[in-house]
């Protein structure tokens, strides 16, 4: 059996939204079936630019075919796809056909003016939540997960959003073994310097501890509290939890506190201080600390890349609006 892949490309698309995702499901390539073929689709099927100034070749959309899995790259000209009938209007044929419909970061813009998301919970990069939910208020943005799936539609926050779900549909169509193969074959090489969200793909009692630690963040959130709470021994919790999401219970609470203070710095009226004691940091400084360990910056430019980004966007709104 092949399972025919389809992504959705337009004038200044990122690569990295097609890249990812098509690197895992080559990685599985001699697993077994289903197998996976991969068609780049736009409107008119000619040569498109990327963001990065690389252009791609395509096919147009009447020539598509069905399709089992649908994925909507995003990039900073999102909001010009989103005004595109021709991709609203293929997008929406296909929502009927597809098993899944995967929106990658900003792409989730693009899906969402297709009106397939009405009622549907999403997400999006975090710069655009505040955004897309004024722009669409029908569909609930999640603002505090990196990953959505609402049904068959999936939404990502980020680039690397595109290779996890991937490999989460792997999962489910080769199992567990040849998702895990995929992603080590490709994912220590695309994401050497940063913590992964975590993520549970087996174990529902790890997946409720995730849930309920992103809703204590207040609290210490030690290897024991969270070893009580499964009713688990903390000598057997350790090595059972660092085999369900592949990093110690530190490093994941650690993330867990770190998305949870990104969105809260979308926020201009929380001080740094309000925003540490909030996700459990404690301190602003323990905080700094682990944002330059895991992003590379501090909090503080965190919050200014995301005002930069969101009036970049909002200027290409006008931009385009003015001349039409």
């Amino acid at each position: 059996m092949t399972y025919r892949i389809g992504f959705v490309i337009h004038a200044g698309f990122q690569l990295q939204h097609v890249a990812g995702p098509l690197s895992i499901f080559e990685a599985v390539a001699g697993y077994g079936d289903p197998v996976y073929a991969a068609i780049l689709l736009s409107d008119d099927g000619a040569l498109v630019p990327s963001s990065a100034g690389v252009s791609v070749a395509s096919t147009p959309f009447s020539k598509a075919g069905p399709l089992d899995i649908l994925f909507i790259c995003g990039g900073y000209a999102c909001f010009e796809a989103e005004r595109s009938p021709a991709i609203a209007q293929f997008v929406r044929t296909q929502s009927g056909r597809c098993r899944h419909i995967v929106a990658i970061s900003s792409g989730t813009v693009v899906l969402a003016a297709s009106g397939v998301l009405a009622g549907h919970r999403v997400t999006t990069h975090w710069s655009l939540n505040g955004e897309l939910a004024e722009l669409y208020p029908s569909i609930q943005v999640e603002g505090d997960e990196t990953i959505v799936r609402d049904g068959k539609f999936w939404t990502s926050t980020s680039v690397t959003g595109g290779a996890d779900i991937a490999q989460r549909i792997i999962e489910e169509d080769l199992g567990h073994d040849a998702a895990k193969r995929a992603a080590r074959e490709f994912l220590p090489h695309h994401r050497p310097n940063a913590s992964d969200s975590p993520d549970v793909t087996g174990d529902e009692r790890f997946k409720c501890l995730i849930h309920w630690a992103r809703d204590n963040l207040n609290q210490t959130l030690s290897v024991e509290q969270m070893a009580e709470h499964l009713g688990m021994h903390p000598r057997n919790f350790v090595p059972a939890f660092t085999t369900a999401l592949g990093q110690t219970p530190a490093k994941a609470i650690e993330r867990i506190r770190l998305e949870a203070a990104l969105a809260l710095f979308r926020e201009p009226q929380l001080a740094p201080s309000a925003i540490a004691r909030q996700v459990g940091f404690g301190s602003p400084d323990r905080m700094r600390r682990a944002f330059i360990r895991v992003f590379g910056v501090p909090p503080q430019s965190m919050r200014v890349i995301a005002r930069a980004r969101a009036a970049k966007f909002r200027a290409d709104r006008v931009e385009l609006a003015s001349s039409r």
